[in-house]
C-alpha cells in the first residue's frame, strides 16, 4: 500500500528581473514498499 507525504517547500528561483526570489509551494511524495525497500513513485508540488 502507497504512503504519500505532504509538506511545505520553498525553493530558491530567478525572477524575470534575474533577481534571486523564495517561492513556497506544497509537496506530495507518494512512497511504496517494493520488493522490500521503500521507493519513491510519484511526485506532484503546486
Amino acid at each position: 500500500m502507497p504512503v504519500a507525504v505532504v509538506a511545505p517547500g520553498t525553493e530558491p528561483v530567478v525572477n524575470e528581473l534575474l533577481e534571486p526570489i523564495t517561492v513556497s509551494s506544497q509537496e506530495t511524495r507518494l512512497w511504496q514498499k517494493l520488493g522490500g525497500r521503500w521507493q519513491h513513485v510519484h511526485f506532484h508540488r503546486s
